[in-house]
């Protein structure tokens, strides 16, 4: 029932966020692989307005009926987010819309640098999913890599957690 992380050298701070778990009952959601396929870019406007997420800024991005994705009956996507072209060091927080915000990130970042993080996030019951930038001002890109499905057994995501201690 544990999880170890190992640091090779030196000494580091650990934060680790629950995005779910998997279990053998017939309660969670199937995964089905497709892409890897571009679906968000805030560079170009691919799927999202054609601008940086600005400081305190939120975008919602559509994947229920969108590059493969059935248009109903999923229950999360798997994305790989990369943040580029920071104007301060920030985090991005990808949650399902209509929820309150996680008051944790999946995506932490320095000015400048070009990073990315595999997310695995519920989808919102309109089929959406937002992106939350904390600070400063960010290009986000999202490239779709699979989905869960309410058929069979398999991961339970986690949605949200009112506990906000951190040690």
């Amino acid at each position: 029932g544990k999880v170890d992380f190992f640091n090779a050298a030196g000494s580091v701070n650990l934060i680790a966020d629950l995005a779910g778990y998997y279990t053998d009952t017939a309660t969670g959601s199937l995964l089905d692989s497709i892409g890897p396929v571009r679906v968000m870019d805030t560079r170009n406007g691919t799927g999202v307005p054609k601008a940086p997420v600005g400081p305190g800024g939120t975008i919602s991005l559509q994947v229920d009926g969108v590059d493969g994705v059935p248009s109903t009956g999923v229950t999360a996507v798997v994305l790989n987010v990369t943040a580029t072209g920071a104007t301060a060091g920030s985090d991005v927080t990808v949650y399902p819309d209509g929820i309150t915000r996680p008051v944790v990130s999946n995506l932490n970042f320095a000015a400048g640098q070009t990073i990315a993080n595999l997310v695995v996030v519920p989808v919102g019951s309109d089929g959406t999913v937002d992106f939350y930038n904390n600070s400063g001002s960010v290009n986000l890109v999202g490239d779709l890599s699979g989905y869960y499905t309410a058929a069979g057994a398999g991961f339970i995501p986690q949605t949200s957690r009112s506990d906000t201690s951190s040690s």
